[in-house]
């Protein structure tokens, strides 16, 4: 019963998802795939990802991952990106209890899930 994780896949973190990449595949053996999100959610998987593999549109919109949890009623999440992104909501979305975020790159804590989860890590905390 893995968490669902939303990678952000836009076109400002490709120069890191090679190392975000490992990082997830080396937490657990289960993983199978992620979602990838730009702003639309795709399924990747974890080999995908490993070949360069990339689905998104490039652009950084966190209301697909709002709608996304919403339809698939998924309660608690990971999202994992550098923060840089809008959302339509200015509050928690009541469908989603709980939120770990986990922020790379240049980062900022300006973000939707920060501000309305505070669940929030840098990359560099949650490295094996």
């Amino acid at each position: 019963n893995l968490l669902p994780i939303y990678l952000d896949v836009s076109g400002s973190t490709w120069s890191h998802l090679p190392d975000i990449v490992r990082l997830i595949a080396n937490v657990s053996d289960e993983l199978d795939f992620v979602f990838g999100f730009s702003d639309v959610v795709e399924k990747h998987t974890i080999d995908e990802l490993n070949k360069g593999i990339i689905k998104g549109t490039g652009g950084t919109c966190f209301n697909c991952i709002v709608n996304h949890a919403k339809e698939n009623d998924y309660r608690h999440i990971v999202v994992i990106s550098d923060g840089d992104g809008s959302c339509y909501l200015n509050t928690r979305a009541p469908w989603i209890d709980s939120v770990v975020t986990i922020l790379f790159g240049y980062s900022t804590k300006n973000n939707y899930f920060t501000k309305n989860y505070a669940n929030t890590y840098s990359i560099d905390e949650v490295k094996l």
